[in-house]
């Protein structure tokens, strides 16, 4: 009876495919793709909105003086400016400090005439930028008369 209770199917026995209960808490292979196919998407997007700051040239602003040429009727003249993307700042190969926020000013010792400042920007990666920017100085003449004497 034990042979045909066997035959019949109705015990069952460890065969070819028989195979152990999956773990449920082990995470698939293709998850891990999926985070890394996620940071280096991530990463792309950061490298080229980004291009342009760390391979590009500087952008020198200048803010006072705002004309260029510029008119002014004093000899001593406070540049003020900005510069974005750039590590060093020169004025007439005068090294100018960059404040964090960008910005700079320098006071410069005018001649009568014209006087041409050279405004250059560079960065730490070989990136420049030049500006030209032209003061006119023209002193008031002042002609001090005295009342004459009665």
């Amino acid at each position: 009876w034990w042979t045909k209770f066997k035959e019949g199917g109705f015990v069952k026995d460890a065969g070819t495919n028989d195979a152990p209960p999956k773990n449920r808490f082990i995470r698939p292979a293709y998850v891990k793709f999926i985070w890394l196919g996620a940071a280096a998407v991530i990463a792309l997007i950061y490298v080229s909105t980004r291009l342009p700051a760390i391979i590009g040239n500087p952008t020198i602003t200048m803010i006072f003086p705002a004309d260029n040429p510029a008119h002014v009727a004093v000899n001593i003249v406070e540049l003020m400016g900005s510069v974005r993307n750039g590590n060093d700042l020169a004025i007439n190969g005068e090294v100018v400090p960059i404040n964090p926020d960008g910005t700079w000013s320098q006071g410069a010792l005018l001649q009568s005439g014209i006087n041409t400042m050279e405004i250059r920007a560079k960065k730490f990666l070989g990136g420049e930028t030049a500006l030209v920017w032209e003061i006119f100085y023209e002193p008031i003449n002042s002609t001090t008369t005295t009342p004459p004497i009665p």
